[in-house]
């Protein structure tokens, strides 16, 4: 066929391939939209099996379903991260040509290769750096192009970095490059739909260079195409589980020979005698496979083919080795027979935050601490004997989170690098090990404890260093985790996953401070603050019948505590001296039971408000250490001093039997979600929340 019949029967198919209305260059993020018409869109829809998820995509034109499992999705995501290393180690990627910037690369393409470089080297002490980098590298290609004129090839190259540039936001892991990546997903878009509108013209008109040189421009600009919507795609699934690409991506042109992509330049000669190869549909292209013909496979083929699950089931490498950006990097050179090896290895990740000391200063106060969280990636493990596989669904945030956070020298234990934070969660249980107790609630809500010793009994069996999120115990902060059949309880029927599990470090040991004295009808209980703690104290003391006093800084705050059961209120800042307020409120008497949270700054007025032989409650230290002299009214009128150390599962048990039989609900003041972690530590960094702090995960 001649050479001009080949570029019109091939701009015949690329004609078809994209649509785009209206594009702005802008940097506001698309608003995530579920479709609602069929006819006009495809929505993905994530469907709950109780095998495995499903991604069902309804086809429009097509009548048929296709399933996507969760395998296929997790491969494509692998397949664009070892793009990044195949660029850096080899000079070329499923669509960037190792002939294409040979001789005087562009500017955008050297700082691509910098960039790249640099992110395959990245660590927790120069991922600021790094992503520093990345975050101005982005901004003068963005300039560049409000700035200049671009040329096809400008767009080309420009559309290439930014593929690569938002892969590495998109799927690294750190929240904040996340939501970069998101805002400029239209300027992705704009790019991407410049190019496709201008490489044919340039293809046509370029005379001065040879047909390969012309061939390696227009297959780049169609596979570059592609992939800007199949990143899109795969991100949309990712995060929202449906994605409105599909009747783009079926008219996409794609060369049915992929062997010609790799090949040298004689190569591609002998094969094509310069008039290019053969062209189909995207959607022709997942038919040939999907009736078994033998087809070239690269990277850039496995990704297209992530889309289909007959595909994906045929042993296609049964006659040769599986090409090393297929490969786990630990097998790299193996030879690898099917799809089914490459996922089982290498598909089925958790996302975890971690805990790296960056900010000096250890403390909890510091304004760099969040610079010490950020998100890790690693396989979901699978329970062992006696164990569980939970989903966590939410957790909650305590004080003692912060202070190991920062490696705050106020917490018992070092923070080691790598730990998982927080100390309280809640989820359902995926899967049960050999032998576990749990292996008939599959699906069943579970509140994880703190402490992994205390069963009952008493507090001598407690190692800090067994605490969740402290120490050599990693937390919850985590989509997965495995637990040990004690260490978990079922969560009341009445709550939330969020409130479930705002319950063990407040209301666990709200009861250990309840129970350290028999509280019930004529027992006076003292409160201080509207944090987690002293909110589930007033809450469960006036459920076991006690006159609960709060003391608040505010009574906006105090009127919250009315309403979870207190029955006088004391504001601390107009009235400072609230121990005398509560001697008055009792009549000379004192309280029974208070609940002190403040530390040293406020102890003694703590002490002072107690009956003879009353008892105080440490649990906190917020305020600023100072020396206190307490020894006189303690021997002299018999009242005790009592550390609250967590609480036993005991008591948490007794938590939940009151929480269902009164219907308790935890007092939530702020619930974040997951990729906004690191504003929820920073909301407890500042100490001004009234109840607790959780995350949805």
């Amino acid at each position: 066929m001649p050479p001009k019949l080949i570029v019109e029967a091939r701009d015949q198919i690329i004609d078809q391939s994209l649509t785009w209305t209206s594009p702005h260059i802008d940097e506001q993020p698309i608003q995530d939209t579920v479709p609602t018409d069929p006819s006009t869109c495809v929505a993905f829809e994530i469907v709950a099996s109780t095998k495995y998820d499903l991604f069902y995509i309804n086809s429009f034109p097509y009548p048929e379903r296709a399933t996507i499992k969760q395998e296929q999705l997790d491969f494509c995501i692998l397949q664009f991260k070892d793009i990044i290393l195949q660029l850096v180690q080899q000079n070329r990627s499923p669509f960037i040509h190792h002939d294409s910037y040979q001789l005087m690369p562009p500017v955008a393409y050297q700082d691509l290769l910098g960039i790249s470089a640099m992110y395959c080297q990245k660590t927790p002490q120069n991922q600021a750096i790094t992503f520093s980098m990345l975050d101005s590298r982005i901004s003068s290609l963005i300039g560049s192009s409000k700035s200049s004129l671009w040329s096809t090839k400008d767009y080309l190259v420009g559309v290439q970095a930014m593929i690569i540039y938002q892969i590495i936001r998109l799927f690294d892991g750190d929240i904040r490059q996340r939501a970069k990546a998101e805002g400029q997903f239209r300027i992705l878009e704009t790019w991407t739909s410049q190019l496709h509108s201008t490489s044919n013209i340039y293809y046509n008109e370029s005379d001065t260079e040879s047909p390969y040189q012309r061939w390696i421009f227009i297959e780049s600009a169609r596979r570059t195409v592609t992939m800007s919507i199949m990143v899109q795609a795969i991100y949309s699934i990712f995060k929202n589980g449906y994605c409105t690409t599909v009747p783009q991506m079926t008219t996409l042109p794609v060369s049915v020979n992929g062997a010609l992509w790799v090949a040298s330049e004689d190569a591609w000669w002998q094969t094509t005698l310069g008039f290019g190869g053969e062209l189909v549909t995207y959607q022709d292209f997942l038919t040939q496979w999907n009736g078994g013909q033998a087809l070239y496979t690269g990277t850039y083929e496995s990704i297209l083919l992530g889309a289909l699950w007959d595909a994906w089931k045929m042993e296609i490498f049964k006659e040769s080795t599986v090409p090393p950006a297929y490969q786990p990097p630990s097998r790299r050179t193996a030879s690898i027979t099917s799809f089914q090896e490459i996922i089982t290895s290498t598909s089925k990740m958790s996302l975890s935050y971690q805990i790296n000391i960056i900010d000096p200063l250890r403390s909890h106060l510091s304004p760099n601490l969040l610079s010490n969280l950020s998100v890790k990636e690693a396989p979901i493990p699978s329970p062992g004997p006696g164990s569980v596989l939970v989903r966590i669904r939410a957790v909650s945030l305590n004080f003692r989170d912060l202070l190991c956070l920062a490696d705050s020298p106020l917490y018992p234990t070092r923070t080691p690098s790598g730990l998982i934070p927080c100390s309280d969660g809640a989820g359902e249980i995926i899967s049960a090990g050999p032998g576990s107790i749990w292996t008939d609630s599959i699906g069943d809500a579970v509140i994880l404890l703190t402490n992994r010793d205390w069963i009952d009994g008493d507090v001598d069996v407690v190692s800090m260093e067994n605490n969740l999120g402290s120490g050599t115990a990693n937390g919850t902060l985590t989509q997965y985790m495995i637990v040990q059949d004690p260490w978990l309880i079922r969560a009341p029927k009445n709550l939330s996953f969020e409130e479930a599990a705002a319950l063990p470090g407040a209301a666990g040991t709200a009861m250990n401070v309840l129970q350290s004295i028999s509280v019930g009808k004529g027992t006076t209980v003292v409160t201080q603050g509207t944090g987690g703690v002293s909110c589930a104290v007033i809450q469960y003391a006036a459920a076991l019948g006690a006159r609960v006093i709060a003391t608040s800084s505010t009574d906006e705050k105090l009127q919250i505590a009315k309403k979870l059961g207190a029955s006088e209120l004391i504001n601390y800042k107009t009235t400072p001296d609230w121990a005398d307020e509560v001697l008055r409120l009792t009549d000379g008497k004192g309280a029974d039971l208070v609940c002190e949270v403040g530390g040293s700054g406020t102890l003694e007025q703590s002490i002072k408000t107690l009956r003879q032989g009353g008892t105080a409650c440490l649990v906190g230290f917020l305020t600023v250490p100072k020396p206190v002299d307490t020894l006189m009214s303690l021997i002299t009128q018999a009242k005790t001093l009592k550390g609250i150390l967590v609480y036993s599962k005991a008591m948490l048990s007794r938590v939940v039997a009151l929480t269902e039989e009164h219907d308790i609900h935890p007092y939530l003041g702020k619930v974040y979600n997951w990729e906004d972690s690191p504003q929820a530590f920073e909301q407890m960094r500042q100490q001004n929340t009234v109840g607790k702090i959780a995350i949805r995960v």
